[in-house]
């Protein structure tokens, strides 16, 4: 097998070890991602919405 992206001294280990952090890497960066994505909570809309400070009669 040719050696494509890592060229150490551990061979197609190299490769093995480089696409192991990378897979691990994106998992890592997906589950973060999903689990931010489902902890917000909608938006709910309110029935009536506040006036601007500047129509408020003093």
């Amino acid at each position: 097998m040719r050696i494509i992206l890592a060229h150490g001294a551990l061979g197609l280990w190299d490769e093995l070890l480089f696409f192991g952090i990378a897979l691990g890497f994106t998992l890592f960066v997906l589950s973060t991602w999903w689990r931010s994505r489902k902890s917000f909570a909608p938006e709910l809309e309110d029935d009536e919405p506040t006036p601007p400070l500047d129509d408020v009669n003093p």
